[in-house]
């Protein structure tokens, strides 16, 4: 009977949200992993679901019983109409209470009454409110406030209607009062249905700010009165993973959303970083065709009726990342370029390499459109121009294959763009793989790119980003199994000025992955010859010894190789008097590389003449690294024997 393991799954790329979806690849290799134990919490950040009970768009709602909101970033957000009612003379007043955010926000922009647009300049902030541009000319009032934990009730709903009292605070809740005069004029067509406002919402902790947590500046995770706003994408997932804080204007902190996790579960190394990718500036020949700016941003409005996950998908998708629990910790990633730390071989593989080159027909897509909130526009949903390759199309039978990428945290169609492309490119990185191995393996986390080299499938450094990782263990010994997905550079590229309105650029990601071609060694052949080390006096019947060192530099290989190097000796020591010859007696071969492996062929030591010895090394592409031959000769004895005439050692190297 064979051996009974148990799988402990160590770690999922997409565990609990990720970018992109495997595709097929879920539903056959890492589903025969043992992926589907975690189904349950195991979601990608974008999985082809749509959100489920998000906020309307720009739209407001009434009712008794509504969720809260939050609103990341700078977005126009809907709101709640909370309370409604009349006042004056024939009812000369009409009033709205509406609330946009269940927390503390940064501050108010625009309005806009259904959808006539109110200027931001146009609304007087302090107690006043009164709108007088045109077309309003005074018949409209707009009180704000950002839901601190200090602040009072609206004097002027309490003076207007006796019940909105002094215990009328909404405390911890971003809203504002807006009051109607009758005007047939002003409103034509009655009262508005809807009143929206453009709220720069969250204020989050930033561990860059924080010297305490390996940052700089003032800052503290304990005290939300020190953080600020920010649209940073990465700063909003660990807001929402630990809870964040309803209100900023104190130190001390009120969590109400998200998992709540604890901030000493989140590796904050992996925040900043991811902080700092979403703050690069594109610029220079990469700049978009509205100018500069931030590679990632996020302005999303959620509703607490929402699942978690799709909370933190809309946010993720933002930035083509993920967020991952290794070690007991919370790594998050923002989309970009992993440089692969971990080099692997088939030497470190139990068995065979399983593979999967590609994905069905049915899972593919070769044309991807953007569908987002378009600032440009008012803020209503767009979808954006289809990003294609013809050459995938010829790769797919000359057929287009349209996909509609949700990304509901995005409102600039020149990021929208950017983040179809990455995932277009993405589509192609079809080819994925399972490596069996011993704890060798487990070095690897989830999300980290790897370089893979494999000799009877000629790969050379392929670069796979490991997607789950798991143990198996039985009574004797334990095994890690990778299951991997290729990455590519090419499809992290920055598009061109001129590739945002082409829906084409120039950055090719093929899912052709065949073997690499063959290593050619060009003349790899060294010869050391003629050391003359003599006369030279011994005493007795000692010998002498020598060192050849010479350095292999193949030039322009770039190819990591397994090399075999064969070393053949000629020399001699000859006694004063020409009677007598000693030959090699002692001979080795090493590299200066943590990869030499012992001689594999050697000579019998002994008097021998032309011994020839062989080993093998790892050689790694760049490196240059040192071939060192040891050698020895006896004293040949006989007259004079005191004394060497010669010696003379060549050694040639031949390397394939």
């Amino acid at each position: 009977m064979g051996k009974k393991f148990k799988k402990v799954i160590l770690g999922v790329a997409e565990l609990v949200v990720a970018y992109f979806a495997p595709w097929a690849l879920v539903g056959n290799l890492f589903l025969a992993a043992g992926v589907s134990t975690l189904a349950n919490v195991a979601i990608s950040a974008f999985s082809g679901a749509k959100r489920q009970a998000p906020p309307p768009i720009n739209v407001t709602l009434r009712g008794t019983v509504e969720p809260r909101r939050l609103i990341f970033g700078t977005r126009r957000a809907g709101g709640v109409l909370v309370f409604y009612g009349t006042s004056g003379t024939d009812n000369k007043y009409l009033w709205y209470v509406i609330a946009y955010a269940g927390h503390q926000s940064n501050a108010f922009s625009d309005f806009w009454i259904d959808e006539r647009r109110i200027a931001s300049a146009d609304i007087p902030s302090g107690g006043g409110g009164t709108v007088t541009a045109s077309p309003w000319n005074s018949k409209l009032n707009i009180w704000k406030h950002l839901g601190t934990s200090s602040q009072t009730v609206d004097t002027n709903m309490s003076g207007a209607f006796g019940a909105w009292d002094s215990n009328h605070k909404l405390l911890g809740i971003t809203y504002a009062v807006i009051r109607f005069e009758r005007d047939d004029t002003t409103f034509p067509d009655g009262p508005p249905q809807s009143v929206s406002a453009l709220v720069d919402g969250l204020k989050l902790y930033d561990p860059r700010l924080d010297t305490t947590n390996g940052g700089s500046g003032s800052q503290r995770y304990t005290d939300p009165s020190t953080w600020s706003f920010s649209r940073n994408p990465a700063l909003m997932v660990r807001w929402y993973l630990t809870g964040g804080s309803v209100h900023n204007d104190t130190s001390s902190l009120l969590k109400r959303y998200g998992p709540n996790d604890l901030d000493s579960r989140v590796d904050d190394a992996y925040t900043m970083a991811a902080a700092n990718i979403c703050d690069e500036v594109l610029t220079g020949a990469n700049t978009t065709p509205d100018g500069d700016q931030n590679r990632y941003r996020c302005d999303l409005e959620a509703s607490c009726a929402e699942p978690r996950r799709d909370i933190f998908q809309a946010i993720i998708t933002s930035m083509a990342g993920s967020l991952i629990p290794v070690h007991g910790k919370w790594r998050i990633y923002a989309g970009a370029y992993d440089t692969p730390g971990h080099t692997l071989t088939d030497q470190d593989l139990y068995g065979e390499l399983e593979v999967q080159d590609t994905i069905g027909h049915d899972a593919r897509y070769n044309a991807v459109a953007p569908i987002f909130i378009d600032a440009a526009s008012q803020y209503i949903q767009t979808t954006g121009i289809y990003r294609t390759d013809s050459a995938y199309e010829t790769q797919d039978g000359g057929e287009r294959i349209p996909f509609e990428l949700q990304l509901d945290g995005v409102t600039d169609r020149n990021q929208a763009q950017r983040l179809a492309e990455i995932h277009l490119r993405k589509g192609r990185m079809m080819r994925s793989v399972r490596l069996v191995g011993a704890l060798n393996l487990m070095k690897v986390a989830p999300n980290e790119n790897i370089q893979f080299s494999h000799t009877r499938y000629g790969w050379t450094n392929r670069i796979f980003k490991c997607k789950e990782k798991a143990l198996e263990l039985d009574q004797d010994a334990g095994r890690i199994t990778l299951n991997c997905q290729r990455d590519d550079p090419g499809v992290w590229t920055d598009l061109l000025t001129a590739d945002y309105t082409s829906g084409t650029s120039n950055t090719d990601v093929f899912q052709s992955d065949g073997p690499d071609s063959a290593i050619n060694w060009p003349g790899a052949t060294f010869v050391d010859h003629d050391y003359t080390a003599g006369p030279v006096s011994v005493s007795g019947t000692g010998g002498i010894q020598g060192q050849t060192v010479r350095t292999f530099n193949p030039g322009a290989q770039k190819k990591n190789a397994t090399l075999i190097v064969t070393a053949t000796f000629q020399g001699y020591a000859q006694n004063v008097a020409g009677t007598q010859r000693s030959y090699l007696t002692y001979y080795n071969g090493t590299t200066t590389v943590a990869s030499d492996k012992k001689p594999i062929l050697s000579g019998t030591s002994g008097n021998q003449n032309n011994p020839t010895i062989q080993w093998q090394f790892d050689y790694v592409a760049g490196e240059s690294p040192d071939i060192s031959l040891q050698w020895g000769v006896d004293s040949p004895g006989g007259p004079n024997s005191a004394t060497y005439s010669d010696i003379d050692i060549q050694a040639e190297f031949i390397f394939r």
